[in-house]
């Protein structure tokens, strides 16, 4: 497997660029910084989604940023805060509650915290930890569901 760095320099045209990811032989982070234009970005997104991580910030598009955690969850923390919006957030997090770990605190919606309570009550802030979420916990018995259940309660 070569590395980006080891990329021939033949292969470093915006043309050859374009036929590779066409055919999804290389991967974006592949493609020189300098050829990575906005219709190249876009190719790649249709060809290989989960190329948002070394996508240039402004060629990030909503619909990318479904597409690619749609195939790929855990993209989510590649997603920029203003494309993170409730739904996304939500059909992730019900698919893989690991994900929530990828979403900042303050964006996180009230229904996030009660998909994920039964699953790993840990991951949820100590503030969020209700009697309901906390049994709802405890009832799946997973392992160290009832160690993050706060003392009080």
């Amino acid at each position: 497997k070569i590395s980006p760095n080891q990329t021939p320099e033949h292969v470093k045209t915006l043309e050859t660029c374009k036929s590779l990811l066409e055919s999804s032989i290389v991967p974006l982070s592949f493609v020189p910084l300098d050829l990575r234009s906005k219709d190249l970005c876009e190719l790649a997104a249709e060809k290989q989604p989960l190329s948002l991580d070394v996508m240039p910030p402004d060629y990030i598009t909503q619909s990318l940023c479904d597409r690619a955690v749609a195939l790929e969850p855990t993209m989510l923390r590649f997603v920029p805060r203003h494309f993170l919006t409730p739904n996304l957030m939500l059909s992730t997090v019900k698919r893989v509650p690991e994900t929530i770990e990828y979403i900042p605190i303050d964006l996180i919606p009230t229904e996030v915290f009660d998909i994920v309570a039964p699953y790993k009550l840990a991951l949820i802030p100590e503030y969020e930890r209700t009697m309901e979420r906390c049994k709802s916990a405890v009832r799946n018995s997973l392992e160290d569901n009832i160690d993050a259940v706060p003392e009080e309660l």
